[in-house]
């Protein structure tokens, strides 16, 4: 019956979707952002995502991964329901792909000798601008960078906004930080931070570092959200083939609530994050970058 709207609300989360008669709820989980372990990809085999169902009427028939037992209490697998009715459900906390792990900062991990960083700052006076003088403020930074043998690429608009500010409250006086010939960004009063992310098909792995002692500020693992759309690169690329949005959006969450959660407790604003590098298997940058 598909076409008819219907709602479903996904607990402990307090998330309300509204959808259609017919779907499967882990489409539905998908599309609400509420990301259930799945490491099959929703072909019913592991049967690890397990939900009950709280109220409201569901299709679909019992799994064998689910006893005739935990069945009659409502337990299904989010994969095998087809939605009827307005329903409530509850994902045991375990189940959903939003488990974190705080791992320590090991001095090994990151090999950077003690005050050696890897970006520099250079001091940089610009002429002020006068009848004489009325370049656009990035064509007045841009020469002058070059004429120290910097580097530089055109920002985007919202970043040129930012830049006028900047130049006008230092008196044409700014420090650019750079690595090696090429040019970052205006550096603030404080230091420059960077991301290193490792995209892994089950883990993301994140760190913040001083981008100019080379000091690791921080460090935390996240279960890559994409696992609802299977634990393997195959079943991962499958679905994307499908329907790339939700699946490249699963990744981008992981790593944007592992950087704010590291910014927040190094009390650091995310404009100081001038640059992030992302590694991992070509499936996984493959599907970050939207390609299939």
């Amino acid at each position: 019956l598909m076409g008819e709207k219907v709602q479903v609300t996904f607990e402990p989360v307090g998330r309300t979707v509204d959808c259609e008669q017919g779907e499967t709820l882990i489409d539905v989980a998908r599309r609400a952002g509420v990301h259930i372990n799945a490491s099959c990809g929703g072909s019913g085999v592991c049967g690890k995502c397990r939900i009950h169902i709280e109220h409201g009427r569901v299709d679909g028939e019992k799994s064998e991964k689910i006893s005739s037992s935990d069945f009659a209490k409502g337990v299904r697998l989010a994969c095998q329901v087809i939605l009827e009715t307005d329903c409530s459900v509850t994902v045991e906390e375990g189940r959903l792909s939003k488990r974190t792990w705080k791992v320590g900062i090991r001095p090994e991990d990151v090999q950077v000798p003690a005050g050696v960083g890897m970006q520099r700052r250079i001091h940089v006076a610009l002429p002020e601008p006068g009848l004489e003088d009325q370049r656009p403020d990035w064509e007045r930074l841009s020469r002058r960078l070059d004429e120290l043998g910097i580097r530089s690429v055109l920002p985007d608009p919202a970043s040129l906004e930012d830049l006028g500010v900047r130049l006008r409250a230092s008196g044409w006086r700014v420090d650019a930080v750079c690595e090696e010939d090429a040019f970052l960004w205006i550096a603030g009063a404080d230091h420059a931070l960077g991301f290193a992310v490792d995209l892994g098909t089950t883990t993301v792995d994140l760190a913040l570092l001083d981008l100019e002692t080379g000091a690791v500020l921080g460090r935390r693992a996240y279960l890559n959200r994409q696992v609802s759309f299977g634990a393997d690169v195959v079943s991962r690329a499958q679905a994307f083939h499908a329907d790339r949005s939700p699946v490249r959006a699963a990744a981008l969450e992981t790593i944007e609530e592992g950087a704010r959660a590291l910014l927040a407790e190094a009390g650091a604003a995310p404009s100081r994050v001038l640059k992030t590098v992302i590694v991992g298997n070509p499936i996984m940058i493959h599907i970050l970058n939207g390609i299939d």
